[in-house]
């Protein structure tokens, strides 16, 4: 290729990137790199295709492959700390991202990874983490993604942060959003902090803005599952205690308790529809698809709270406790499920 069509091929391969097609960039920058096999950019563009599309181990080699040959190169060094961070090399993610930062003392990134990889090392990665964050926002004020790695920093992924570290990360994600309105990942940090602040109702709507602005981000979607799952947590729960108050009082006639439980039931599974309609306002169908895919043990677990409503309301209506046995039964194995589904969601 002459360096016309070399920018050409790059800039496809960076087209296909931005807009999630991951395949396409690979084949594109495959095609690219078999006629210029040393050209550094593609190299980087073919590690970064890989890192993107899940392939920490592969854009790693890649990246060391292009190191022996450009030890001097930043973004090289960079890359190489976001690939060893998926794959939880922590030591060698600080290392490498330390090392760009050294080769570009006044460039933000390398400093910005410099936190994430600091704060992704556990408690004791945590003051290096925000200085490293600090310098990042002296050299970029009024960069979103600077705010964003001092959120990193104060509040990592899997961790409890008290109230003021929760008060000042939110801070800087609101800054972040001043600097980008509908920024998917600063929708997605404000998303983690409303949800460890126990607002998931608002933490599912923010996570809807962000699937919105980034659909192929799986991340964001997880989040919005959990987010969301939280709803039917809340009202399989309330329902579950209702019945067993509920059966217990001898006040009330037989027919009346069933009628009384329906009564809650559907209220509960009005909550969950609520719920819906207000945090997921665009798509619903298709997001509702997508859910089932990746969270199939909750899915079945909602469809078992709504055949427990369904089996409330014709014991009230019909009187027969046949039903409202039945209901109950749905209620146990939807709670059995939930304790499998937490458990899954928790080693993933």
């Amino acid at each position: 290729m002459d360096p016309h069509q070399l920018d050409i091929a790059r800039e496809r391969v960076r087209l296909h990137l931005s807009q999630g097609r991951h395949d396409a960039a690979m084949h594109e920058v495959e095609q690219a790199l078999a006629s210029a096999p040393d050209d550094t950019e593609l190299q980087r563009l073919r590690a970064v295709t890989l890192l993107d599309s899940g392939r920490a181990q592969q854009s790693l080699e890649a990246l060391n492959h292009a190191l022996a040959t450009e030890p001097e190169d930043p973004t090289l060094h960079l890359l190489a700390s976001m690939a060893l961070t998926r794959l939880g090399h922590h030591g060698d993610a600080v290392a490498a991202a330390s090392e760009a930062a050294r080769l570009a003392p006044f460039e933000p990134e390398p400093h910005r990874q410099l936190a994430r990889a600091h704060a992704a090392s556990g408690p004791h990665g945590s003051a290096p983490a925000r200085a490293a964050a600090a310098r990042s926002l002296e050299l970029a004020p009024r960069e979103a993604d600077s705010h964003l790695a001092m959120v990193d920093a104060i509040f990592p992924d899997g961790a409890r942060p008290g109230r003021r570290d929760r008060e000042v990360a939110e801070h800087h994600v609101r800054q972040a959003l001043d600097l980008e309105p509908e920024s998917p990942a600063a929708l997605n940090e404000l998303a983690r902090i409303q949800m460890a602040g126990r607002r998931s109702a608002q933490a599912a709507g923010t996570l809807s803005r962000a699937v919105a602005g980034s659909p192929q981000e799986q991340l964001f979607h997880h989040n919005m599952d959990v987010a969301l799952a939280n709803n039917v947590v809340m009202a399989h729960w309330a329902l579950f205690l209702a019945v067993f108050v509920i059966i217990r009082v001898d006040a009330l006639s037989e027919r009346a308790q069933m009628a009384v439980i329906a009564g809650i039931a559907l209220l509960a599974l009005g909550f969950i529809v609520g719920r819906l309609l207000t945090q997921v306002r665009q798509s619903r169908m298709a997001y509702l698809r997508g859910f089932a895919r990746r969270q199939t043990l909750i899915a079945v677990w909602a469809a078992l709270l709504g055949l427990s409503v369904l089996s409330f309301v014709l014991g009230a209506l019909t009187g027969l406790t046949a039903f409202l046995g039945l209901g109950i039964a749905g209620l146990f194995l939807g709670a059995l499920l939930s304790w499998v589904a937490w458990f899954r969601n928790r080693k993933s």
